[in-house]
């Protein structure tokens, strides 16, 4: 299921405080992960798209960069958001991710936006037009692969916050 409507790119949206995160396209890192440090916050909207949500940059220079929700989030315009059906395997949208991720369907992606206006971008029936071939010899492994990858970096951005905090408190002690 393709949903392409999100929050409007406006600076009322851009708060460091509220209930809910917005995730925005610099929020989406290269490796797909969530940048916790470049999140929004948003107040008394409908309900966020669910944990584990696949998101597409369907404008602008960044189309086809991909990412995951690690958690319930809002999302800017700009980004489509793809939510597995409950009858479908948890597993597949890691391949689905995995899929999206390769430079083969970023290219796909990139000459769907090419168009006549200046800027790329992509049309939600694009999106969902997009056939992602499931091959059943490795499908299972690629899963395994993307989801310890997804994994193992928001256990790394954690470490790597604590071991800045660290620093940080310790130079505060010196200078104080």
């Amino acid at each position: 299921e393709v949903h392409t409507t999100g929050v409007p790119r406006e600076k009322r949206y851009k708060v460091k405080e509220g209930q809910h995160p917005l995730i925005t396209i610099d929020s989406i890192d290269e490796s797909g992960i969530i940048d916790d440090e470049k999140i929004y916050y948003i107040t008394g909207k409908k309900r966020p798209y669910p944990k584990g949500s696949i998101l597409l940059v369907k404008d602008g220079a960044s189309i086809g960069k991909t990412g995951i929700l690690p958690y319930d989030a809002y999302v800017m315009q700009g980004i489509a958001t793809l939510i597995c059906r409950s009858n479908v395997d948890e597993s597949l949208k890691y391949y689905v991710f995995a899929t999206l991720k390769s430079s083969l369907y970023k290219r796909v992606i990139e000459a769907l936006g090419y168009g006549a206006t200046v800027q790329y971008s992509i049309t939600k029936d694009e999106i969902e037009s997009l056939e992602i071939p499931v091959i059943e010899e490795i499908a299972k492994d690629v899963s395994r692969y993307m989801k310890e990858f997804v994994e193992n970096m928001y256990q790394a951005n954690v470490l790597k916050k604590q071991a800045v905090m660290e620093l940080e408190n310790y130079i505060l002690k010196l200078l104080g």
